[in-house]
């Protein structure tokens, strides 16, 4: 995802489409989803000259850096490419979301552009998938993180960046999975989001939070930089809740603010651990956002109220 998003400010695109994502793939050239496209022909300069030719080069001033902070907003099939990946992974009872996991989501996409351009490339969704080394679906599997519907597509910009900024600051501490401490220090780290917002109210700051988890986890061990990284349980938990915490306040969207009191209500974890220690607990977090929405409201039977997106 980091590398899609570089890809977009590269060639000063205003959103992050599954063609982004496709380019992102190619360049984690020691990833699995690299591997099978090298072997189907398809290439950087291949799918870049197509989307070329189906969308024409952005226009910019001034080349913008690759970094989540100057990040673009993803298209709803970005979005819903994410959850397609994490129904990948765990259907076929992985911890961890590959490279391979998100390759077959972009051939699940089959209405984007990228899947047009695998196409025209020669590489199509069953060759993709026939290509891919994954163990076949593990019967009965339910994937915890995506038992809502189009849960990621709810999921605003802010919210999809933390997860994004979650995995940064893994690899930047150097830690081997990403729990609810990662998620913190992610909500945090996207600074206009409103769970930002709370916490800054009760003092708690980014460099106050990750010097904390690092007191508490303690440093990593050096994982290389092409790993893949897993979510813990609860991490996946908090991610999965957060669309219930924006059901109860009747939100048809899932904003940062929601991840924020997912983990307040799971009240596990790292994370958690790390404000008790800053001195927040779950219920001022409640109270805090509670002030911000009022109290939840009985949303009609089968209606999701339309709500501003964060």
């Amino acid at each position: 995802m980091i590398l899609a998003q570089a890809e977009v400010n590269e060639l000063g695109y205003d959103y992050v489409g599954v063609e982004h994502i496709l380019l992102g793939l190619l360049r984690e050239e020691k990833g699995a989803a690299a591997h099978v496209l090298a072997s189907l022909g398809v290439t950087v300069e291949g799918v870049r000259a197509r989307l070329f030719s189906i969308v024409a080069r952005a226009e910019t001033d001034a080349p913008r850096p690759g970094t989540p902070e100057a990040s673009a907003p993803f298209t709803w099939r970005a979005k819903r490419v994410l959850e397609l990946a994490l129904r990948e992974s765990l259907s076929h009872g992985s911890t961890a979301v590959g490279t391979e996991h998100i390759l077959l989501a972009v051939g699940r996409e089959n209405e984007s552009i990228a899947a047009r351009i695998l196409l025209e490339l020669g590489a199509d969704p069953a060759t993709i998938r026939n290509a891919i080394p994954v163990p076949a679906p593990v019967p009965g599997v339910v994937v915890q993180v995506s038992r809502e519907p189009g849960m990621f597509e709810r999921f605003t910009d802010r919210a999809c960046q933390v997860v994004m900024l979650a995995q940064a600051e893994v690899r930047q501490l150097r830690f081997s999975h990403i729990g609810t401490e990662a998620v913190l220090l992610g909500l945090l780290r996207e600074e206009e989001g409103l769970a930002a917002r709370v916490l800054t109210s009760f003092d708690v700051t980014l460099q106050l939070a990750r010097a904390e988890v690092v007191k508490r986890v303690g440093a990593g061990d050096g994982i290389p930089e092409s790993t893949v990284i897993p979510f813990t349980p609860r991490a996946q938990s908090v991610l999965d809740r957060a669309l219930h915490e924006a059901l109860r306040l009747s939100h048809n969207y899932v904003g940062t603010e929601h991840i924020l009191l997912s983990m307040a209500a799971i009240d596990e974890g790292e994370g958690m651990n790390a404000l008790r220690a800053l001195g927040v607990d779950s219920t001022m977090i409640r109270n805090a956002v509670m002030q911000l929405f009022g109290p939840p409201r009985r949303p009609d039977a089968g209606r999701i109220l339309d709500q501003k997106l964060e």
